[in-house]
């Protein structure tokens, strides 16, 4: 067992390396383009409380991942198990020697966003809001928000990423592509800039569609749950984009810091499980 563990670990080491590489490279081209457009203001220090944000989203990246490594080891056996040995039944992998790479991009994206949406409302009921709330608890959003992730949802999501990939039989020639557009898409609705993508806003998402999810108007509480296509939120009803969004960023009652951050969904559980969700322990500010 031992032995596995540390095979995982030296597995994802290429992986944690991409993280960082992806990080820094971020931080460049984001950087580059909010100094640009915000000209000399740009220029300015960014605020203690933007820096200590940023910190702690960055120190998530590592803790996140050797987590998830150690705890869990490699996920692909999560999804050999379930169509494999349990012989589930699942889109034959001669399907995609049919489809063109493109529309077999376009499949994936949308079929991996759909499921995204679902699973991310279910973030959003007062059962998992505690897991799903160190996401919103940052108060100065940028790109390293996107790392702002208790390693239980990044466990859940991954479990059900998994799931779905291994049911489509998804080749890594599509994977590849569509996780590579899928983080950077993250990392750019998470930036401080106030594009809505104008005459497209209804058919990509924005950085300001996304802010507006983040925000702390209780109108826009539970909306704007897709992740790449508004199509989702104006199909089953959580589209909310009145304009730009300038309100403030925040869970109420999620006290600062690393460690409180971990603890936080395992407090929320203790606290709403002995209420029986009668009534929520720290309101969750983002209900469907």
């Amino acid at each position: 067992m031992v032995s596995s563990k540390m095979d995982a670990v030296l597995e994802f080491l290429p992986t944690l390396k991409k993280l960082y590489s992806d990080s820094f490279i971020a931080l460049f081209l984001f950087g580059g383009i909010f100094v640009i457009l915000g000209g000399r203001q740009a220029l300015k220090r960014p605020s203690e409380g933007t820096m200590n944000e940023a910190a702690h989203n960055l120190l998530l990246v590592l803790s996140n991942s050797a987590l998830v490594v150690l705890l869990f080891g490699n996920l692909s056996f999560y999804s050999n198990f379930l169509f494999e040995y349990l012989s589930l039944p699942r889109v034959t992998k001669d399907f995609w020697s049919n489809v063109p790479f493109f529309y077999g991009i376009i499949i994936a994206l949308i079929a991996l966003d759909f499921q995204n949406y679902w699973a991310h409302r279910i973030l959003h009921t007062k059962y998992f809001w505690g897991v799903h709330a160190l996401h919103h608890s940052d108060k100065h959003i940028t790109w390293s928000t996107s790392y702002r992730i208790h390693v239980l949802e990044l466990v859940i999501m991954s479990v059900v990423y998994v799931t779905l990939i291994g049911w489509l039989s998804l080749p890594a020639t599509v994977v590849a592509p569509v996780a590579f557009i899928r983080l950077w898409h993250s990392k750019l609705i998470h930036c401080q800039f106030d594009w809505t993508f104008g005459r497209f806003r209804r058919i990509l998402a924005s950085p300001n569609y996304h802010k507006w999810h983040h925000s702390s108007k209780p109108e826009a509480f539970g909306k704007n749950l897709c992740d790449m296509f508004p199509i989702w939120d104006i199909m089953f009803g959580t589209h909310y984009d009145p304009g730009l969004c300038g309100t403030d960023t925040g869970v109420d009652g999620f006290k600062d810091g690393f460690l409180e951050g971990q603890i936080y969904p395992f407090k929320y559980a203790y606290i709403a499980t002995k209420k029986r969700f009668k009534s929520t322990p720290v309101t969750p500010p983002r209900t469907p």
